[in-house]
């Protein structure tokens, strides 16, 4: 999405010295233990994994893959954003193996490439049709029981209640910020969302997570989608 620059990715005058730089929780815990997906298993069989997030940001989630010692690529919408992510990842000695520009739905990788593609809080910047390329693109680049983990605004997180909704995955920022008037993708229901994924994937689970943060709401949609 346009706005997107380093600027964005952290505010200094709430107390941050460094941009997000420790991984989303729940997919630690999907990465981790096959306690939270059936469809997580072929992770704990394979060895080299090959993984990609798109929207990664300052890196955060490539420094939990890199960790694991996983060969790790990212997406990232221009190339600030990917400067940042090295320049961060750099304060940890860690390096990722490939990072290029590209979009949702236009993924820079071969078909068939990955065991792992990582979408969080990504998905949504896709809007209206966009939304079945971008899912389309997703597949597309994993292997043959590959996983794809995906990451979205369920209808209960604020940012959905303070948007309009014009159309099925087609809503109009109201939240402010950035992204104020701005399309996005979001689904108001569950089954909308598995309906959509399942023309991709063979198998969708999908789970739901939620913070609250200064009486701010936040609650996410979390599946997890095997090809």
């Amino acid at each position: 999405m346009d706005g997107w620059i380093i600027k964005n990715s952290f505010n200094k005058s709430l107390g941050a010295k460094f941009p997000p730089s420790y991984p989303n929780e729940m997919l630690v815990k999907l990465c981790s233990s096959r306690r939270y997906s059936v469809l997580t298993k072929s992770l704990f069989l394979k060895k080299n994994i090959k993984v990609c997030e798109i929207g990664y940001l300052s890196g955060n989630n490539l420094r939990f893959f890199l960790d694991k010692k996983w060969k790790t690529y990212g997406v990232e919408i221009n190339k600030e954003l990917l400067d940042l992510a090295k320049k961060n990842l750099k304060r940890f000695k860690q390096k990722v193996y490939s990072l290029k520009i590209g979009n949702n739905e236009d993924l820079p990788y071969n078909k068939n490439y990955f065991d792992l593609f990582v979408s969080i809080n990504t998905i949504h910047y896709s809007s209206g049709s966009k939304i079945d390329k971008a899912i389309a693109e997703y597949a597309r680049v994993l292997k043959k029981n590959g996983v794809a983990i995906i990451e979205t605004p369920s209808p209960k997180h604020d940012a959905i209640k303070n948007s309009i909704k014009k159309k099925d995955n087609l809503w109009l920022w109201k939240w402010g910020g950035f992204r104020n008037n701005k399309m996005i993708g979001f689904f108001d229901n569950k089954k909308k969302l598995q309906k959509k994924l399942e023309i991709f994937f063979s198998e969708v689970e999908i789970n739901e997570r939620s913070e609250d943060y200064k009486g701010i709401k936040l609650y996410w949609y979390v599946a997890v989608c095997k090809k």
